[in-house]
């Protein structure tokens, strides 16, 4: 894992550039390119997602009222929630609410992808090229590939969650099963509990491996959802501690930056709880496009990476 590198896009060829960076690089890249173009990353993807929100909200108050603070969690924004949300559908009793909540999901779910694919289509154009890309041609891109991006995030999901169901499955079967005096019992959910374990490092492993597929799908226009997850494994082999630690150290950062404007807004808000809702909007206005950045910070760096390893094999 690199922590060094910092230094900017060297001549890969004169056809291409070097976009590879060490840990830290990473990170004060996505910075950079969030501070460069702030307003238009506001735009695509801070307005449009508290909008939606808030239009989740509304159509959920005009039904069922204050209720609507606490319905509106039932909502996903992620296609592997919501197949869920589907398959145990017996969890919301209310037809009318399940065919609401279903809805807007759907919906949610359409806009994020919009949202997520315009902001890396963005940063992607920004990226080496200052200045470059537009709000409109951005999120009009993002809607052209939304249904691969959606396929591809479900994709996705299921891949992580796989090593997990051994595990699962045995401490839901020992848990029906249960009895105390049978010592048998304790084993069963001792064994569960251990494959559970084995299967959780198996899907953070994974998760890692394919956190480049969003961006593989918006780059590389010709990548199906299935193909976005083989190239996102692929330019992540070798690669496994560099996007980690990119991860871990974007993760900080953002706590940091998210802790020093709760600061400064709460000074302002702390005597009004509308203020205090404002200034949440705000910071999250300005901290949701910070991971889609990244991710197209990342997706360069591994893919340059893997083109100079192809060059130094060749």
């Amino acid at each position: 894992m690199e922590i060094g590198n910092d230094s900017g896009p060297a001549p890969e060829g004169p056809s291409g550039r070097d976009y590879s960076v060490g840990v830290t690089g990473l990170v004060s890249r996505t910075f950079s390119l969030w501070m460069r173009r702030l307003g238009s990353y506001i735009l695509i993807v801070g307005i449009i997602s508290v909008l939606m929100s808030a239009v989740s909200f509304v159509v959920l108050y005009l039904f069922y009222g204050p209720a609507a603070f606490v319905l509106v969690d039932l909502i996903f924004s992620d296609p592997l929630g919501l197949l869920l949300l589907i398959i145990d559908y017996t969890g919301i009793t209310d037809i009318l609410l399940f065919v609401i909540v279903i809805t807007l999901s759907i919906v949610t779910m359409l806009v994020g992808a919009i949202v997520g694919g315009g902001a890396i289509k963005f940063a992607l154009q920004d990226y080496g090229n200052p200045g470059a890309g537009d709000v409109s041609s951005a999120l009009s891109y993002g809607a052209s590939r939304a249904v691969t991006l959606i396929v591809t995030q479900l994709l996705q999901g299921l891949v992580i969650a796989i090593p997990l169901l051994p595990g699962l499955g045995i401490m839901i079967v020992s848990a029906v099963a249960f009895d105390p005096m049978d010592p048998s019992t304790w084993t069963s959910i001792a064994a569960g509990g251990i494959i559970l374990l084995v299967g959780a490092l198996i899907t953070l492993y994974l998760l890692v491996r394919l956190i480049p597929s969003i961006a593989v799908v918006v780059a590389e226009e010709d990548r199906s959802a299935v193909g976005a997850i083989k190239r996102a494994y692929q330019i992540t082999g070798g690669a496994f501690w560099h996007t980690l630690g990119g991860v871990i150290i974007l993760a900080i950062a953002i706590f940091v930056v998210a802790l020093v404007l709760a600061t400064i807004v709460g000074a302002v808000t702390f005597m009004s709880a509308a203020l205090t809702l404002v200034g949440s909007l705000i910071i999250s206005l300005l901290i949701s496009p910070l991971n889609y950045i990244f991710q197209a910070v990342l997706y360069r760096d591994l893919e340059s990476r893997a083109k100079q390893e192809e060059a130094d094999w060749w």
